[in-house]
């Protein structure tokens, strides 16, 4: 492999990471159930359903990059990437305080008006993300294999639940294993990490849908 190859293979995989970074993993998941996953939302209106994803965005993708921007400028953590455990910790606990936001009192609250899929979404992410606070006192658990493993865990449930196209699990397996690549290439994690991110993602996530 020559030298611009390489070179090109890590842009690749820099982009995959940043493409399926932990904030955008509720993003996509939410999409999936309102435009792909049959009969989630199909009873919710259309202001309804941008309501939903506005509060996704802005709890879930804006509120916590807003809140490692400020982080920086206060010198709490050297860099956007906190490759330390410690420097993690601020971000990861604001993380969990908006998504319980987003599952008690934007889902939960309204069973009436959202499917039990999108609320266990919810759910599981703010879940996930408790347990990641918790690992990170010990490890630097992957943040972007918990996503992976919530992937991969709503494909199998949307098909089981659901009535999916099948081919959706192979897709978000097939997604799971990009993220999985990029991450050996692009950060410090061992497998311990990485695998264990992944499982706590997957088996919440099956956990909540389907015994809860």
């Amino acid at each position: 492999m020559t030298l611009t190859s390489k070179s090109n293979s890590g842009i690749l995989w820099k982009i995959y990471t940043y493409l399926f970074h932990p904030l955008f993993i509720p993003v996509y998941l939410f999409c999936f159930l309102i435009y792909v996953c049959p009969n989630v939302l199909l009873q919710n209106t259309p202001v309804q359903i941008k309501s939903l994803l506005g509060n996704v965005l802005l709890n879930l993708v804006f509120f916590p990059a807003f809140t490692v921007f400020l982080l920086k400028q206060l010198k709490f953590i050297q860099s956007f990437q906190m490759e330390s455990r410690k420097e993690r910790t601020i971000s990861i606990f604001a993380y969990t305080i908006y998504s319980f936001w987003v599952w008690a009192f934007v889902l939960f609250k309204n069973p009436a008006k959202y499917d039990p899929i999108a609320i266990k979404t919810g759910l599981v992410i703010f879940i996930t993300s408790s347990i990641a606070l918790i690992c990170n006192s010990f490890y630097k658990i992957s943040l972007h294999m918990i996503g992976a493993g919530m992937v991969l865990g709503l494909g199998i449930v949307s098909v089981v639940q659901k009535q999916a196209n099948p081919l959706w699990i192979l897709f978000a397996a097939l997604m799971s294993i990009i993220i999985w690549i990029s991450r050996k290439v692009e950060s410090d994690h061992d497998n311990f990490e990485l695998y264990t991110g992944f499982m706590c993602g997957f088996l919440v996530m099956l956990g909540i849908q389907f015994f809860i």
